[in-house]
């Protein structure tokens, strides 16, 4: 399962590439969950049980 993180900070919602990145592997089969972060932490992301793998698109 793949999580794609979406950042909050001024500039770096990146919300259309997030959903071509969802798209993309959705047409693999793969299961896809997005989440939108303020901040991005080793801490936070250990709370999202059930992740295989992280993209992260939040910098610009």
């Amino acid at each position: 399962k793949f999580g794609i993180i979406v950042g909050l900070k001024e500039g770096q919602l990146s919300k259309l590439t997030a959903l071509k990145f969802k798209r993309e592997l959705e047409k693999e089969g793969k299961e896809v969950q997005l989440f939108a972060l303020t901040d991005i932490t080793n801490d936070r992301l250990q709370n999202l049980v059930g992740i295989d793998a992280f993209i992260q698109v939040a910098c610009p």
